[in-house]
């Protein structure tokens, strides 16, 4: 009796608490980005819209190093996913079966990011700073009375790689000003 009863007790308090966890797990799906993170905003921001789903197992890895290719997704996918004008591909490096294929061309048309050559796109690329800032300075429109903070893009080290988070909250940032 005793044992039948702790284990009545036990299910009671499983399933009072596992309510909880799933509504909490809605929120935020990720393990590694907590509310008082910096990008916590942009992160469940591109999440709820379908722009990123992370880097598996619950995790988003916003320490991680982005490519050019993973950027060129994210902002192509908050725009809506619009097919690109372009049929004719000229990167040599970006075959149409991948995942990037029309991000890339659809981004490189509408001045979001520029390829390294012209035959050229580098999706394996690390995306840098310098990057960062041209596609900031490119889409977000500024004036004499735009707040310093929102130039926060801008840094010293050109060549310095973006991480997960910095990218996305860049994105969130420019599609936020944008619209």
């Amino acid at each position: 009796m005793k044992r039948t009863l702790s284990i009545v007790i036990c299910m009671i308090m499983l399933l009072g608490i596992l309510p909880v966890s799933a509504a909490l797990a809605e929120g935020n799906p990720f393990t590694d980005v907590s509310e008082d993170d910096y990008y916590y905003d942009a992160v469940i921001w591109a999440y709820e819209n379908g722009i990123t789903s992370g880097t598996g197992t619950g995790k988003f890895s916003p320490d991680k190093a982005i490519t050019k290719a993973e950027v060129v997704q994210m902002i192509w996918a908050a725009w809506g996913r619009p097919e690109p004008m372009t049929t004719v591909n000229p990167f040599t490096d970006v075959k149409a079966t991948a995942y990037y294929y029309k991000a890339v061309l659809w981004a490189v048309e509408n001045g979001f990011i520029m390829p390294t050559s012209s035959t050229t796109f580098s999706p394996k690329a690390k995306f840098t700073w310098g990057q960062a800032r041209d596609l900031f300075m490119s889409t977000v429109p500024t004036d004499p009375f735009t707040p310093p903070e929102f130039f926060w893009i801008i840094d010293d080290d050109e060549t310095r790689t973006c991480s997960r988070a910095d990218a996305i909250t860049l994105i969130y940032i420019i599609y936020v000003a944008s619209f």
